[in-house]
């Protein structure tokens, strides 16, 4: 039964991303996290994964890795940008993730929303640290 939750209607469903598709675990196993503030309320719905479908979501990591999809190994530029956009994406669901904190957990809001700092400050610093680590790096001595 769905429920209405401030800007969440719940329960929240999740399903497995592998190999860039969403979709419900191989055995269609579902598991179920309540609120332990009020444990009537479920909050999440959740896909099961088997060992299958772990096996799956390795073996699509692996061929995305070795196939270095848009450069992503060496295009810092491009790593950078997504380092970003996950911040802004952060910092514009705040009040959301924080509501999901409070229910998954069982806190008051108020004590979850510090919990989502204006967002994570190590995402918005990349620049710096690669102008830090380029100039200030020595190159390691060879291995054995």
């Amino acid at each position: 039964m769905a429920t209405d939750i401030g800007s969440l209607q719940l329960p929240l469903s999740t399903r497995l991303l592998i190999d860039g598709e969403e979709g419900p675990a191989t055995g269609g196993e579902e598991f179920y996290r309540e609120n332990p503030a009020d444990n009537r309320q479920v909050v999440t719905a959740a896909a099961k994964g088997s060992a299958e479908d772990a096996r799956a979501a390795i073996d699509a990591a692996r061929r995305a890795f070795d196939s270095n999809t848009e450069n992503w190994i060496y295009n810092y530029k491009l790593r950078e940008q997504v380092l970003y956009r996950t911040a802004q994406l952060i910092r514009e669901h705040a009040p959301r993730l924080a509501e999901v904190v409070s229910l998954e957990v069982g806190m008051p809001i108020r004590q979850a929303i510090p919990t989502w700092p204006p967002p994570p400050t190590f995402l918005s610093f990349t620049p710096v640290w690669r102008v830090s680590f380029t100039v200030n790096a020595s190159p390691c001595p060879p291995g054995p």
